[in-house]
C-alpha cells in the first residue's frame, strides 16, 4: 500500500486561494492562530488561562458551525488548536464529562473539513498527539479513541477511496498507542475493534491482520488474563482475611469459654463437697466501698490471736512492722515484738534466741510442718496470713468459731472449739464474749490478709475526687487537638510533570 503525502489529494485549485481579509474564513483563521500563540506554554497569560479558556474555546467552535467548510490550509491550524486544548485540558485536570465534550467537539470539526481533507486531518492529529511526550500531554485515551473511531465512522459511512488509502498508514499510528492502565485499555481497543470491523468491506492484506493481531489482539488479552489473575489474587485474599476473622472469633469463643472453665473450676475447688453450706454475710465495718477497718476491733482480734490462736496457726507473710501506725505506736509495736523470741544464729553459726524486732515475722509456733501435723492428729494447722482471703465466704467463714463447722467442706474440722466467753481478758476493758471474740479474731485475720487496705481505698477516694475535673480537662483538650483534624481535607492534585505513568509506548 503506497505511502501517500498529506497534501496530494488536493484536486480543486480554489482550494489554495487566499479567502478575503474581511471574510469569515479569514477572521476563523486569525482567530485559530491567535488563540494558539494563547495557549503556548510561553504565554505570559497562563495564570489567566483558567478563567477565560473555555469562553474564548467555546466561541471559537461557534465561529467554525458558521464556517461553510474547511480546507487543507485549515489542517495544521486545526491540528495545533486542538493539541494545544488538550495540552491545557490535562494541566487543569477537568474532569469526564468535559473530555467526553472535547472529543465531541473533534468530530464536528472533522466534519466541518471537505469529504478528502477529512482523513488529513485525523491522520495528522494522531501523529501528532503521539509525537507528544507525556509531560506535555496527559494523552488522554478518550481523544485518541474519538479520533480512531470518526476515521471509522467516515470510513464506514463515505466508503471514500481516500480512507482506503491512508488505512494502512493509520494502522501504522494505531499500533504505536498501547496502555498499562486496565480502563484505558478498554477504551482504546473498543476504538480499535470498531475499525478493524468496518474494514471488512475492504480488502485488507495478511499482513496487516497478522500486525493487528501481533500487535494489539495479542497484547490485550494478556492484559485481560493478568487482570482475571489480579482479580482472582484479590478475591482470594479477600476470603484468607474473611477466614481469617472467623478463625479469630473461633479462638476468642474457646478462650472466653476456657476463661470462664478456668474460673469456675477455681470456685468450685475450695469446696471438698457438696454437703457444705454457704455462710450467711455479716455487716463488717470495712465492707463498704470506701469504709475502712474498726481499729480497735482488729487490736482486740490481734489479742485473740496472741493468746488463742497462735499456740497452733502461723502467719508468715505477717511483721511486726506492719502494727506500727496502724493498731500500735512504734514503741508499742517494739514492745511486743521485744516479747517473742525468734529462732536464729549467732556469728558463730550456733542457734540461739532472741528478742524479736520490727522486721522481724511474728514467730511460727512449730520448726516444721510435720511436726505440727503430728502434733494435731495428723492434721497441720494452716497459715492464717491469707486465710479470711483464702476462703469462700471471707470474714463470714472465719466469724463461726465451731468445732463442728457446717461451713467446712465435709462439716468435719479437726480443731475442737478454742473460743470460750471470758476465754481470755482485753486489755481495754471489752466484755470477751465468744462472739465478740470470733469477730475481732476475725477482722484481724481480713486485716493481717491486705495490710494496705485502708490506704487503697483512701487514694481511690481522693481519685474519684479528681475524675470530673480530669474528665473535663481531657475532653477540652481532645477536643482542642483533634477538631482541626477531623475537619480538615484533603484534596490531592497532580504536580504537572510528575504525572503517574499512563501507557507506554
Amino acid at each position: 500500500m503506497g505511502k501517500k503525502s498529506d497534501f496530494t489529494a488536493e484536486t480543486s485549485k480554489t482550494s489554495f486561494l487566499t479567502p478575503h481579509v474581511f471574510s469569515d474564513e479569514y477572521r476563523f483563521r486569525l482567530e485559530i492562530e491567535e488563540f494558539v500563540q494563547f495557549l503556548h506554554p510561553s504565554s505570559p497569560y497562563q495564570k489567566e488561562q483558567a478563567r477565560v479558556m473555555l469562553h474564548v474555546f467555546q466561541g471559537i467552535c461557534e465561529r467554525m458551525m458558521r464556517i461553510s467548510e474547511l480546507r487543507s490550509e485549515d489542517i495544521e491550524p486545526m491540528v495545533d488548536f486542538w493539541l494545544a486544548a488538550i495540552r491545557i485540558f490535562d494541566g487543569f485536570g477537568i474532569g469526564m464529562n468535559d473530555i467526553q465534550e472535547a472529543a465531541k467537539m473533534i468530530e464536528k470539526t472533522s466534519g466541518r473539513f471537505e469529504i478528502l481533507r477529512r482523513p488529513l486531518f485525523l491522520k495528522r492529529f494522531l501523529r501528532k498527539i503521539c509525537e507528544v511526550k507525556d509531560s506535555e500531554c496527559g494523552m488522554e485515551p478518550q481523544i485518541v479513541a474519538t479520533i480512531i473511531t470518526t476515521f471509522q465512522r467516515n470510513a464506514f459511512s463515505l466508503r471514500s477511496s481516500e480512507f482506503y488509502e491512508e488505512l494502512g498508514e493509520f494502522w501504522t499510528l494505531c499500533l504505536k498507542v498501547k496502555y498499562d492502565d486496565v480502563y484505558y485499555s478498554t477504551v482504546f481497543y473498543s476504538a480499535v475493534f470498531a475499525l478493524a470491523q468496518a474494514q471488512a468491506v475492504f480488502k485488507v492484506k495478511k499482513e496487516l491482520c497478522r500486525a493487528v493481531y501481533k500487535e494489539i489482539l495479542q497484547p490485550m488479552h494478556r492484559q485481560i488474563v493478568d487482570f482475571k489473575k489480579l482479580k482472582e489474587v484479590e478475591m482470594k485474599k479477600a476470603k484468607n482475611d474473611e477466614e481469617l476473622m472467623r478463625g479469630l472469633a473461633v479462638l476468642a469463643g474457646v478462650t472466653a469459654a476456657s476463661g470462664m472453665g478456668l474460673v469456675y473450676a477455681l470456685e468450685n475447688s475450695v469446696h471438698a463437697s457438696g454437703d457444705n453450706v454457704h455462710p450467711y454475710a455479716l455487716p463488717w465495718a470495712h465492707s463498704g466501698p470506701f469504709s475502712s477497718f474498726d481499729i480497735a476491733s482488729v487490736r482486740r482480734g490481734y489479742e485473740v490471736y496472741k493468746q488463742v490462736c497462735a499456740a497452733c496457726h502461723s502467719m508468715k507473710f505477717l511483721h511486726y512492722r506492719h502494727f506500727v501506725d496502724t493498731i500500735m505506736t512504734e514503741e508499742e509495736a517494739k514492745a511486743e515484738a521485744a516479747d517473742a523470741l525468734i529462732n536464729d544464729v549467732d556469728d558463730k553459726g550456733a542457734a540461739i534466741q532472741r528478742p524479736g524486732i520490727l522486721t522481724d515475722k511474728l514467730p511460727n509456733p512449730y520448726p516444721n510442718k510435720k511436726a505440727a501435723a503430728a502434733a494435731n492428729n495428723g492434721a497441720a494447722p494452716p497459715d492464717l496470713s491469707l486465710m479470711a482471703l483464702a476462703r469462700h465466704g471471707g470474714d463470714d467463714y472465719v466469724d463461726d468459731g465451731k468445732a463442728y463447722n457446717p461451713y467446712f467442706p465435709g462439716g468435719i474440722i479437726s480443731m475442737p472449739q478454742q473460743l470460750f466467753d471470758e476465754g481470755i481478758e482485753y486489755k481495754d476493758g471489752t466484755p470477751a464474749t465468744m462472739s465478740q471474740q470470733a469477730k475481732d479474731v476475725s477482722a484481724f485475720m481480713h486485716w493481717a490478709a491486705e495490710p494496705f487496705h485502708d490506704t487503697r481505698k483512701k487514694w481511690a477516694l481522693k481519685i474519684a475526687a479528681l475524675i470530673p475535673f480530669v474528665a473535663v480537662v481531657l475532653i477540652y483538650g481532645k477536643r482542642n487537638i483533634w477538631s482541626f483534624t477531623k475537619s480538615q481535607k484533603f484534596l490531592f492534585k497532580t504536580v504537572k510533570g510528575r504525572e503517574p505513568p499512563k501507557k507506554s509506548q
